[in-house]
């Protein structure tokens, strides 16, 4: 019985159950009162879908909850869940679901320490078979980051397949580059690791996908995570606010956005726009309404002429200390001028306006700004192509724009 069940365990970790199946249908008759997960899941890995739907319903004709709670009973849900999404049974999904979904975080192995990977793989083929796409997509990604850590090639190709089959059922927007993306990813591993029976159904996944994939300018946010494309980089992002900045922009290229309404936009709400009607409303009735102000200009006239004074100075030393052939000097002098020259920008604005410190529309530049920026800062690690092309054309400040050329502008999806 040991022998034959590590035999069964080897062969399903390298993807060749098929050379174990005479094997196991011997197992199934000679030791009837063990739970029966063998054929379901051979049947399942194997592709072989009528008779693992055969399987599936001779085996839950009854109360699937009366299965006895043995130490192979979470084996055989598991094996009936392989079953199930082959066959695309809706209904059973949903009783297999509920019996699994409180082992959601455990990897399932057999009295005889079989190691059969996560559940959460499991949980997200059933809830893929039900078009539950928010808790597949939830399922699989956790499974992923289970089966990575315990560097499981097995397991990770599985649930790079199976997550690649959810995705192009769903077919959202963003899925179909994922696809191409997971799918090729697992057929990576399949080939170097010579997992075969999965390395046959990513094949048959990959046909099923036209290739190649044409190129594209994808910014799109799928629940918590950015699918970002732009010239052949695919990659995900964690959301976040400069992220939502950039959407805006992008989606009206040439377009001038205030800062406070990217950050009421990303809030969730549009920037009040009937202040100005509510105050005239009050003073009709000689009330005066108050707004949320800054603290006034950051420099007045006084400072700001001794600022502009001293880098008139500061210019003519580093000219003459040029002239003199004294570069240290020249260098020193160069950033006190570059300081300077940052303060003098952070308390004037475009046009010589003085900033209002404190004020709204001052704090949503400022935050704005640094968001955008840091947002490009993290789209550099994935695709220096377009975090160059973000910065060359995304202007910050009090109003934000997205300005490409109009030859060869980007079409943004998003």
């Amino acid at each position: 019985v040991y022998e034959a069940a590590q035999m069964f365990a080897l062969r399903y970790g390298q993807g060749r159950l098929a050379e174990v199946e005479e094997a196991a249908l011997n197992f199934t008759r000679r030791y009837p009162w063990i739970q029966p997960w063998r054929l379901p899941l051979l049947y399942s890995e194997l592709g072989r879908e009528e008779e693992a739907r055969a399987e599936l319903e001779r085996q839950t004709s009854g109360d699937v909850g009366a299965f006895p709670r043995d130490a192979l009973w979470i084996m055989r849900i598991v094996a009936l869940s392989h079953a199930c999404a082959l066959a695309g049974d809706a209904g059973r999904a949903r009783q297999l679901y509920d019996l699994l979904a409180p082992f959601a975080d455990r990897n399932v192995s057999t009295i005889a320490d079989q190691p059969c990977g996560p559940v959460a793989i499991r949980l997200g083929m059933l809830a893929a078979t039900m078009q539950r796409w928010d808790d597949a997509e939830r399922h699989f990604e956790a499974a992923l980051a289970l089966c990575r850590s315990m560097r499981a090639p097995t397991f990770i190709a599985l649930t790079l397949f199976e997550h690649a089959r959810m995705l192009r059922a769903r077919a959202a927007p963003a899925d179909r580059a994922r696809v191409v993306e997971f799918l090729r990813e697992a057929e990576l591993i399949c080939r170097e690791r010579g997992i075969n029976a999965v390395l046959e159904r990513v094949v048959r996944e990959q046909a099923r996908v036209q290739q190649p994939v044409p190129a594209e300018y994808l910014f799109h946010l799928d629940g918590d995570f950015w699918t970002i494309a732009y010239e052949g980089a695919v990659f995900r992002m964690k959301d976040g606010k400069g992220l939502q900045y950039l959407a805006r922009l992008l989606a009206n290229p040439g377009v001038e956005v205030h800062a406070l309404d990217l950050v009421a936009a990303a809030g969730g709400r549009p920037r009040d726009k009937s202040a100005t009607t509510a105050a005239a409303q009050a003073a009709q009735q000689g009330l005066r309404v108050s707004r949320l102000a800054g603290i006034g200009a950051a420099l007045d006239a006084a400072a700001k002429t001794a600022y502009r004074r001293r880098l008139e100075e500061l210019e003519g030393e580093v000219e003459q200390a040029r002239a003199f052939n004294d570069p240290e000097r020249a260098a020193t002098l160069e950033q006190e001028l570059d300081a300077l020259k940052r303060e003098l920008a952070a308390a004037v604005g475009l046009g010589g306006r003085d900033r209002d410190v404190g004020s709204p529309s001052e704090r949503a530049r400022v935050n704005v700004t640094r968001s955008i920026r840091s947002s490009i800062a993290r789209i550099e690690d994935n695709s220096p192509a377009l975090a160059r092309h973000l910065t060359e054309v995304v202007r910050t400040g009090t109003f934000c724009a997205y300005l490409p050329a109009p030859a060869g502008r980007p079409a943004w999806r998003l």
